[in-house]
């Protein structure tokens, strides 16, 4: 399988393997994105020396794994055990300093923050070795880790030996739509738009979540066979999401639960009083490495400060696991197909598809010709007031050419229709936004649907722009 996107990353890759002195390079990215595939596809030929991180192992049984793999890929008849992390890295800098091969040399280690098991030495012993390969002009050091909060704390934010001693750093992440689509032709799997966009909104862009679909079943098929059955691969794959990116996985889950059951978010003051949490450098540190690691989005609403950011769940896997997954029974026979057919499925899917246009902004500006227009993104809501109504805006977006796109995204299966009642509804939400905001701009009512819209005297009086999801294809 070849590499699906990923085109600036690849560029990176090509620039620092051909750069002149040695690079020191960090390669993030959430669980299951593609981080080691897209390693193994980039520097295939170039690779010197690889290991892996071990899993909640001691310091102990990831040196004696370390020493197993210098052996095994180096051919050594000694058997070493090393003792600490410096003895590991100077049998490693002997075997390059043997080597003869001219090209550059890449050593790999994978699930990095792994190594740094409490109290050991590695970090030190790595940034000693780091010191050492600098000097050099012919080896590249990839670090990569899934704990994306952990690599930002303890290597580019941590004032500690290896504070600005990155060169560069690619963060993978996850498929968009488009991506999507092309990996699943790529697999020669046949899906149509609709097919394609119900399960985004189920896994998100998750490679490894994506390539269980198989050929020739329906999405709901795949969604049933994954999800509900005890032995359900993404049923099982949540257990070890949370403890695999974090120490003490129970708070950020609880953060992810709270936010599960509140469609237009939270702010902080409500995330610390509903899970009953103390204010403080904890519950900040929670909150931006569930941001970092992709589980949840801050938004900060129209007219508003940093410090008014509402918080929402924004990871679809979690979304969809937490909304139908995780109080399911553990049953194997056509529970999804038959909860799709239910009311709750209209109503979570439009949360869902909302969820995914917000996560192709990118996307949304394209369509309207407006990418290279400066904007600014948030939501907007009011409560009104006895002379004005209230209002949700899904999403605004502010240009700097004195336009607003009031966007208001809706989930159906066959092309949308504004109705009578809608329409009322529209006028009132454009008229509460122009009253509470006192914006002097012009505002844009924009419609994001899935499958475009029915043309009628609302939309053409109303509808300044359309966008149409399945145009991100």
């Amino acid at each position: 399988m070849e590499l699906v996107g990923r085109f600036d990353e690849i560029d990176t890759i090509n620039n620092i393997i051909n750069s002149s002195k040695s690079e020191l390079c960090a390669i993030t990215g959430r669980r299951r994105v593609g981080k080691t595939f897209f390693i193994d596809e980039t520097l295939k030929g170039y690779i010197f020396f690889r290991y892996t991180g071990k899993y909640k192992s001691t310091q102990k049984v990831q040196l004696e794994e370390f020493s197993r793999e210098i052996g095994g890929q180096f051919k050594l008849d000694e058997k070493n055990v090393f003792r600490t992390w410096f003895d590991a890295f100077e049998l490693l800098k002997r075997e390059i300093l043997k080597s003869r091969i001219r090209k550059k040399k890449v050593i790999v280690l994978d699930e990095f923050p792994w190594m740094a098991t409490k109290n050991s030495s590695f970090l030190a012993a790595f940034s000693d070795f780091w010191t050492w390969a600098s000097k050099r002009k012919d080896l590249l050091v990839v670090i990569c880790g899934s704990a994306a909060s952990w690599m930002v704390n303890n290597i580019f934010r941590s004032k500690g030996s290896l504070y600005n001693r990155v060169t560069s750093r690619i963060e993978i992440q996850p498929f968009t739509l488009k991506e999507t689509a092309l990996f699943f032709k790529k697999k020669n799997i046949d899906l149509k738009q609709d097919s394609i966009i119900k399960l985004y909104m189920v896994m998100g862009g998750i490679p490894f979540y994506l390539d269980q679909v198989r050929k020739g079943e329906s999405a709901d098929q795949a969604i049933d066979r994954l999800f509900f059955p005890k032995s359900g691969i993404l049923r099982l794959e949540y257990k070890e999401l949370f403890s695999s990116l974090f120490d003490n996985a129970e708070p950020f889950e609880k953060i992810a639960g709270i936010l599960s059951d509140h469609r237009h978010g939270l702010s902080r003051n409500e995330l610390l009083k509903k899970s009953k949490s103390k204010s403080g450098g904890n519950f900040t540190k929670i909150i931006d490495e569930l941001e970092t690691s992709g589980f949840i989005t801050g938004y900060v609403p129209f007219g508003k400060t940093l410090k008014d950011a509402v918080f929402k769940l924004t990871d679809p896997y979690t979304l969809f696991y937490l909304k139908y997954v995780v109080n399911s029974s553990k049953r194997s026979k056509s529970i999804w197909q038959a909860l799709s057919q239910t009311p709750s499925w209209l109503s979570w899917s439009g949360l869902a598809f909302e969820n995914l246009c917000l996560l192709h902004i990118d996307e949304i500006k394209k369509q309207l010709k407006i990418e290279g227009i400066f904007t600014s993104e948030s939501i907007w809501y009011h409560k009104g007031n006895d002379e004005m109504f209230g209002a949700q805006i899904d999403l605004v977006i502010d240009r700097a050419d004195k336009i607003i796109n009031i966007c208001e995204i809706k989930y159906a299966g066959l092309p949308f229709a504004i109705d009578n009642n809608y329409h009322q509804a529209l006028q009132k939400k454009l008229a509460a936004f122009q009253y509470f905001t006192k914006t002097r701009k012009t505002l844009f009512l924009t419609m994001i649907t899935a499958n475009g819209m029915v043309k009628n005297k609302y939309s053409l009086e109303l509808v300044q722009n359309e966008v149409e999801v399945g145009s991100f294809f």
